[in-house]
């Protein structure tokens, strides 16, 4: 199966579990019994289905634009080694690469997730094409604030830290809590 596939099923069980966790937390809290509406799971999957390629992609062209790793001559420090062909290539991180994909990620990326992602909730409740804009507009300030108290810290540790082709995994994990906040708010 192809990691792009691949990174979306999971993505997609992932949003569907996280919506499931949210109405559980709620009914918990609320102290009810627990029915489960399985719109917002079936909603949360598509658009994590619908989302996850393009995030796939753009994560590889980050990497690719601005790699981890860069070469270093053999006097430099040494993060890691890796083998060329014969020849040991010495390597190290990139600060300029990992802040230039940070800040695209963060300042381009992020924004254009959080307005799809409200734009795809207005337009699961059937809300006409101007519902769709005036709710983007409302709640893309708010969601964007929300969202810059963690995201950031996640891009930075997976530039650093996690392979390209595990980002997204990773930040599925992340999703999970993060997705339970929103199904929080959508529910709201």
């Amino acid at each position: 199966m192809s990691a792009i596939i691949n990174a979306s099923i999971q993505a997609a069980l992932l949003s569907a579990f996280s919506t499931l966790l949210a109405q559980s937390l709620q009914a918990y809290n609320l102290n009810t019994t627990l029915s489960f509406n399985f719109t917002p799971a079936y909603q949360f999957a598509l658009h994590a289905l619908l989302s996850t390629p393009p995030n796939f992609i753009w994560q590889e062209w980050l990497e690719a634009a601005f790699p981890a790793d860069v070469p270093v001559p053999i006097s430099g420090r040494v993060t890691e080694g890796r083998r060329s062909g014969s020849a040991v290539v010495q390597t190290r991180i990139s600060k300029s690469n990992t802040l230039r994909k940070f800040l695209l990620d963060q300042f381009l990326g992020a924004p254009v997730n959080n307005a799809l992602f409200l734009a795809a909730m207005a337009g699961f409740r059937g809300l006409p094409m101007e519902g769709v804009v005036q709710y983007v507009r409302a709640e893309f300030i708010p969601l964007s604030l929300a969202s810059y108290k963690l995201w950031p810290l996640v891009s930075i540790i997976a530039f650093l830290f996690v392979p390209v082709e595990r980002r997204l995994l990773f930040g599925g994990f992340v999703a999970l809590g993060w997705n339970i906040y929103l199904s929080l708010l959508m529910a709201a």
